[in-house]
């Protein structure tokens, strides 16, 4: 570096605040990036509309064979939604003439009978 042409040098102190500035500067930013990856996560689920064909073909076949309009794509078809193992079967062959491949015994075995578990096992 010159000043009034005299070359003057960095010190060692000098450098090593630069490179703390710029350490500091690449943690700040690395910290922004995780927490807007956090947010994103963090977001509110997709609303009906924008989820997937298949999902929106799902809700539509429950709400109506279960004839209720609070049907979500999380909702439990025995414990959340009181559908009974007739209607099970019922709904099994609906989907099953539209393309879905389940089976009554899959639908009755699953843990948790959501339309996100079916879409895991049937397409």
């Amino acid at each position: 570096m010159k000043l009034n042409g005299s070359l003057m040098r960095k010190s060692s102190s000098s450098r090593q605040l630069s490179s703390l500035a710029d350490v500091q500067a690449l943690m700040l930013a690395q910290d922004e990036e995780e927490a807007q990856q956090r947010e994103r996560v963090l977001q509110k689920p997709p609303r009906h509309a924008s989820v997937p064909m298949y999902a929106q073909i799902l809700l539509q076949l429950w709400q109506q064979e279960l004839q209720r309009n609070d049907v979500a794509l999380t909702s439990d078809f025995f414990y959340d939604l009181d559908g009974t193992e007739e209607q099970g079967a019922q709904l099994v062959g609906r989907m099953q003439t539209l393309g879905f491949n389940i089976t009554v015994p899959q639908f009755l075995a699953m843990h948790r009978c959501s339309i996100y578990s079916v879409l895991l096992v049937a397409l």
